[in-house]
């Protein structure tokens, strides 16, 4: 979220960001701009207006985020990943821009995966490292807490997905996948280790 999408525009531009979608008003209700980074990903940026009623509504809204942030229910989003080709280009973006924190995963089992730390004293998402193996891609992508990870990609793959990777695991018993939509879309599913 922005406090100003016109400023953090004008300001994200400065640091090697694009405009795909200029600033732009959603009735009363907010301003959103779409922008890609410096490698080509893409990602957008919205403020709320000022209403009293609005600010309620957001209040609630915000509650329920960091709530589904904590416990982010099956098939709900529950994670960004970044993948990069320039690992050290995308880090400098990022914290010049929202001030991110990247920290090295080392429950990913020697895997070049960085969790990503928005602000929270949790991480909302992860960087994935491309630019060692062959196949790498840049990319931003949503990914979604899922309860059988082979058994979603059986039924995604049915309506159209296509599998770019997985289904993979890490030591811990996190099993993830990549996937695209019918029409190039990317984004992932994971689900959890089972409690000991």
């Amino acid at each position: 979220m922005s406090l100003d999408v016109h400023d953090d525009v004008e300001r994200l531009e400065k640091l090697g960001a694009t405009v795909a979608v200029p600033a732009t008003a959603v009735g009363e209700v907010a301003v959103f701009a779409r922008l890609r980074d410096p490698l080509g990903n893409a990602f957008a940026l919205f403020s709320r207006t000022s209403s009293r009623e609005l600010e309620e509504r957001a209040a609630a809204t915000e509650e329920h985020i960091e709530q589904a942030a904590c416990a982010p229910a099956p098939g709900g989003f529950a994670w960004f990943e970044i993948g990069t080709t320039d690992p050290q280009a995308s880090q400098d973006f990022y914290r010049q821009a929202f001030g991110w924190r990247f920290e090295k995963d080392d429950s990913a089992g020697g895997k070049p995966y960085y969790n990503v730390f928005t602000g929270n004293e949790w991480p909302s998402g992860g960087m994935y490292d491309h630019s060692c193996g062959p196949g790498g891609a840049d990319y931003t992508m949503p990914s979604f807490l899922v309860t059988d990870v082979p058994a979603t990609i059986a039924a995604a793959t049915e309506g159209g997905a296509t599998v770019e990777h997985g289904p993979d695991s890490n030591p811990d018993g996190l099993v993830f996948a990549r996937l695209t939509d019918p029409n190039g879309n990317r984004f992932g599913l994971f689900s959890m280790a089972a409690p000991s």
